[in-house]
């Protein structure tokens, strides 16, 4: 039965606070309580409420100062009042508050006081049963803590359920401090299943070292935890020691490869090539140098299947790529999964492209050829064509580094029906761009019956036209054919109907969300931001839209953009974007317009091009901090800054700085690829690759990194450009792409005749078919 809580609800009194501190938990020692006057009290009577005081100390505990909550009481004293006797919002979180730094301190006893008065106050709650748990294991209290994994299973069935794996680790390590080992055969069963997750680990861990289990046993289960942790190191001598465990008959196919991917991992220590060597090798004892036997012992189970590819990877790392790939071909063969067959045609593919790049073959023909030759051959057998995009994509760079345009075009010629669709989407756009500006011939594309328009017009529209094209290529398609970019179609033109960012608050329905409303408004009013973003977080695909739509706007008043953009985009997915244009504002939002006007000011130079880099570096989130170390909202480099700063003799470095423009002959687009990996690469990248377009060069570009960097920059720049600047997307568009001006004024798109739409550069016998032609 909940206990009913007191609620300070009129003026504060001296025997209100005498009952309450008569009455106070066993958790707060007297001497350590500051009773504050009775006439300062009164400050809870401002409307505020008892729950003002837990504010009060989120604010000062979050902000790392050692600043008094006020009338001379301590944090924790400021946490109970409200804990006892504000409202239930602020009491239950104050109450969390409560037990966390009671934790925190070491204090077994006043942590299991309060977590177990807050269940008494509030119910059953699983993080609070877990401190109790905790505190109870604290004081070796082996046996209550046990009991109350019991109680906690029973009073949240459900999330005990979801949970299994915390709860079984629970219960272990309580009986393992009580001595018994018997727990150990249920955990150690953990250790053939195929997935794991940190508790399970925690478990093996335990089992592992409690001395209850076989030496080979517990080695796997290091090797296991120590993977999983990605302690390669520890993980491969755990698989040496459980070496012949891992060679029984029956083993799980993925304790061997995860022993395979350690070793691999080590890999660039020869001892430890060899040791890989060795280890796979003896999986084959008496096949050591037969290949046919090595593939027909591989055959008859998964788990030697998986030894033979391990063993094949070390080859080609130990300087036998011959013998590698023969073996990655045949294991294509027998392969256990079509997975399987794709993962040993990959390396295949890879030693084959390899050798063919690193040796003459002038007698034997042309090395491109040769290559092709091979991507054919691959392509024929793969399962899954995205699994080989990288090859694909690596040959394809080297083509247009070396100006072979019309290998270019004729590589989607040859394998256009069989790539990925995402990979035949961008050469069939690269095809149609190289082909259209009379850069490369059709070939056996057009075989004499389309024009380089025609194919080049057909091929755009088959790229708008596929549901799978990506939507960057679909917006250069559209660009290309004079037309709006299909993403743009549903985004509201702001910019002049005079109420861009006045959106109608929408309210919470009935009953839902309003402890949330308040507690979140209260977190915005005590300027606990990231409190009120991060409760907002937990609404992300709440089924009250309305609710989610209204945080996004608070949010956004408030200045938190980075979680109102995402909740926005949360809303506008689900289709509330209609009901809400302004959504569409606070999905691409003008932060911190005077600053970034003051940025942009520059003629020719669009603002909605700084936004677009802003939101595609950082979301709008000024605490970002990329991978790499670059920080802040434009995700500079500090070395990329300081490299383009002295060699501009700048002071300080910008994209839209027009000295960067001029470098390189006023593009935006190589200005972002020069943003993003530094000057010095796109000086290469141009002295290279140059006269190719923009949009055809950034495919050229080796690094992944500033090809995507590009694309959503560009994205974002043209919904900015929509929505709150009403500039017509396909001058925005030769802006960003070509180099040229914007017009003064924004203008309608060009009205276009109809492509030939029959034409599929997909099938280029289709195309020639639509022309009333037949093959010979």
């Amino acid at each position: 039965m909940m206990v009913k809580r007191s609620f300070l609800a009129s003026a504060a009194t001296a025997a209100l606070l005498s009952a309450f501190f008569l009455f106070a938990p066993a958790a707060i020692p007297a001497q350590e309580i500051q009773i504050p006057e009775f006439p300062e009290l009164a400050a809870l009577e401002n409307g505020k409420g008892a729950g003002h005081w837990y504010y009060v100390a989120r604010k000062i505990e979050t902000s790392g100062t050692s600043a008094d909550p006020g009338f001379g009481m301590d944090l924790d004293f400021a946490y109970y009042l409200a804990f006892h006797f504000g409202a239930e919002t602020e009491a239950k979180e104050s109450g969390r508050a409560l037990v966390r730094r009671a934790e925190a301190k070491g204090d077994a006893a006043g942590t299991a006081n309060l977590a177990r008065q807050w269940i008494a106050y509030f119910g059953a709650d699983w993080d609070i049963y877990a401190a109790l748990y905790r505190s109870a294991m604290a004081a070796g209290d082996y046996d209550y803590a046990l009991a109350s994994l019991e109680t906690m299973a029973k009073a949240l069935p459900s999330t005990a359920k979801s949970k299994t794996s915390e709860l079984s680790h629970y219960r272990f390590s309580a009986l393992a401090a009580k001595g018994i080992t018997t727990w150990t055969a249920e955990a150690s069963a953990n250790i053939d299943r195929a997935a794991m997750d940190s508790w399970i680990a925690k478990s093996l861990r335990l089992a592992s070292e409690s001395g209850a289990l076989e030496p080979a046993k517990a080695a796997l289960a290091r090797m296991r935890v120590d993977f999983f942790a990605l302690r390669y190191d520890a993980a491969a001598a755990g698989a040496l020691e459980a070496k012949e465990y891992l060679r029984s008959p029956g083993v799980p196919r993925h304790l061997i490869s995860e022993a395979g991917r350690a070793f691999i991992a080590l890999s660039r220590d020869p001892g430890r090539t060899a040791a890989g060597v060795d280890f796979f090798a003896s999986f084959f004892p008496e096949t050591t140098d037969g290949m046919a036997a090595i593939l027909e012992k591989s055959g008859r189970a998964a788990g030697t299947w998986v030894a033979a590819f391990y063993l094949a990877r070390f080859w080609a790392v130990a300087g036998k790529p011959t013998d590698a790939a023969i073996l990655f071909l045949g294991l294509t063969d027998n392969a256990p999964s079509p997975g399987d067959a794709d993962s040993a045609l990959w390396y295949w593919l890879d030693l084959t492209m390899k050798a063919i790049g690193s040796k003459s073959f002038e007698e034997l023909g042309s090395v491109r050829s040769l290559e092709l030759a091979a991507l054919s051959e691959a392509s024929g057998r793969w399962k899954n064509p995205a699994f080989f995009d990288d090859i694909v994509d690596t040959y394809d760079r080297n083509l247009l580094k070396g100006k072979f345009w019309d290998d270019a075009v004729a590589l989607f010629t040859l394998l256009g029906a069989r790539l990925s669709p995402g990979m035949a989407t961008r050469l069939l756009y690269q095809s149609a761009r190289l082909v259209e500006s009379g850069r490369a011939g059709l070939g056996s594309a057009g075989s004499g019956y389309l024009s380089p328009q025609e194919y080049s017009q057909a091929a755009y529209e088959r790229i708008l036209g596929l549901s799978s094209s990506e939507e960057f290529y679909k917006t250069m398609a559209a660009w290309r054919l004079r037309r709006e970019p299909p993403f743009l179609a549903s985004m509201p033109d702001l910019s002049g109907d005079g109420h861009e960012g006045k959106a109608t608050m929408p309210s919470a329905a009935a009953g839902s969300g309003n402890g949330a409303i308040a507690l979140f408004g209260n977190y915005l009013d005590y300027e606990l931001d990231d409190l009120a973003a991060s409760l907002a977080a937990r609404y992300l695909g709440s089924s009250d839209k309305e609710l989610v739509v209204r945080l996004a706007f608070e949010l956004s008043a408030a200045g938190q953009h980075y979680m109102a953009l995402r909740l926005a985009r949360d809303a506008v997915s689900r289709g509330m974007g209609e009901r809400y244009p302004q959504l569409y504002g606070l999905v691409y939002p003008k932060a911190w317009n005077d600053i970034v006007a003051r940025g942009a000011a520059i003629p020719d130079i669009p603002e909605a091009l700084a936004y677009g880099l802003i939101r595609s570096e950082s979301v709008f989130d000024p605490k970002a901090v990329s991978y790499a170390g670059a920080v802040g909202l434009a995700q500079l480099m500090p070395a990329t800054a300081a490299e383009t700063a002295k060699g501009l003799k700048m002071a300080s470095y910008s994209l839209t700085n027009p000295d960067m423009l001029a470098r390189f002959g006023r593009k935006p687009m190589r200005a972002m690829f020069a943003y993003n990996a530094g000057p010095s690469r796109m000086t290469a990248w141009n002295r290279e690759s140059g006269e190719l377009p923009d949009d055809i060069l950034l495919d050229a570009i080796h690094l992944a990194q500033p090809r995507q960097y590009a694309k959503n920059i560009i994205q974002a720049t043209l919904a900015y450009a929509k929505i709150h600047y009403g500039i017509d997307p396909l001058a925005m568009l030769d802006y960003l792409v070509e180099g040229t001006s914007l017009p003064e004024e924004p203008q309608e798109p060009e009205a276009t005749e109809d492509a030939v739409a029959p034409i599929d550069p997909m099938d280029p016998l289709s195309a020639l078919r639509g022309h009333g032609e037949t093959p010979e």
